[in-house]
């Protein structure tokens, strides 16, 4: 895991190597420090930003590391508030599946066997238009759209990547611990 993070570190030091100037400017100079610090000296990244998808051919790490230099160093402050309550509606949704499946009040019971109903009715002289559009859609805030759901899993990805970063560079006391 060590060895993916190094090497994630080099891939997002050229991707800031490339960037424009304005992003650059945002970045603090202490965190480039950081990457270079612990990043892999041997590994040398080979990315084609000629490329459409390159970004999509980064480590996942990598692809972490550069979601959280957006959110915390280029950001506005609505794009900011946007991804926190993403973040809170992914933390709450994680937990409450956690507890429907491991509920500690449940534990020594038994399942209730599940018992499904069908009712069938018979329909006579039924027409042959089709249903009017909007009447069994659901809203927007109610569909779960593709892009929302790899939103999610970016932001399951990028806690996972700073609770990592965290038990790796930092000791108990919140101090930083050199290598």
């Amino acid at each position: 895991m060590e060895e993916n993070y190094e090497a994630a570190f080099c891939e997002v030091l050229e991707v800031i190597a490339h960037s424009e100037p304005q992003v650059k400017e945002k970045i603090p100079q202490s965190f480039i420090d950081f990457l270079i610090e612990n990043r892999d000296p041997n590994y040398d990244p080979v990315i084609d930003f000629t490329d459409p998808k390159w970004d999509e051919k980064l480590r996942v790490e990598a692809r972490a590391v550069i979601g959280l230099i957006y959110r915390d160093f280029i950001a506005s402050k609505d794009e900011k508030d946007a991804f926190i309550a993403l973040e809170k509606e992914a933390a709450i949704k994680a937990e409450k599946e956690l507890r429907e499946r491991y509920n500690p009040d449940n534990i020594f019971k038994k399942p209730e066997p599940k018992v499904e109903i069908k009712e069938e009715t018979i329909i006579e002289n039924v027409p042959d238009e089709p249903e009017e559009k909007g009447s069994g859609e659901k809203s927007l805030v109610e569909k779960e759209s593709p892009f929302k759901n790899r939103l999610l899993n970016f932001i399951d990805i990028i806690k996972n990547t700073i609770e990592s970063l965290k038990k790796r560079f930092l000791n108990k006391g919140g101090k930083r611990v050199k290598k």
